[in-house]
């Protein structure tokens, strides 16, 4: 099955198993956080549409475990064509570290005074 490396978090992913077929659209479904044709894996894809709905890929899948790539398991996968192309193949071979994005993390002062005893 074909595989690709996600353009955010350069995780392996397979194509049958996030909204791969649907990233051209991926700013109608999503806003204008995502860039359409943008190749996410289904943990960077939002649990809920735009519209509020709920998105079945939306999360990991659990299907097998979640491994992020690195640059031999490129140039072993590569060699083959098994790989799809994508940002996040060429970001991990050229060694560009990958765009995550943190959601429900505390402000500092938040974590002062919650840990004042410890700062």
């Amino acid at each position: 099955m074909p595989t690709f490396i996600c353009d955010r978090c350069h995780s392996i992913e397979n194509t049958a198993t996030c909204m791969y077929h649907t990233r051209k659209n991926l700013q109608k479904y999503f806003g204008e956080e995502f860039v359409n044709n943008e190749m996410i894996c289904s943990g960077c894809t939002p649990k809920h549409f735009l519209d509020g709905k709920p998105n079945k890929y939306g999360g990991w899948h659990n299907r097998f475990h979640r491994e992020i790539a690195t640059k031999e398991y490129v140039k072993e996968q590569a060699s083959d064509n098994r790989l799809v192309h994508s940002k996040g193949l060429e970001q991990v071979r050229d060694g560009v570290l990958p765009m995550i994005r943190l959601a429900n993390v505390p402000k500092v002062g938040e974590i002062k005074r919650v840990f004042s005893s410890l700062v």
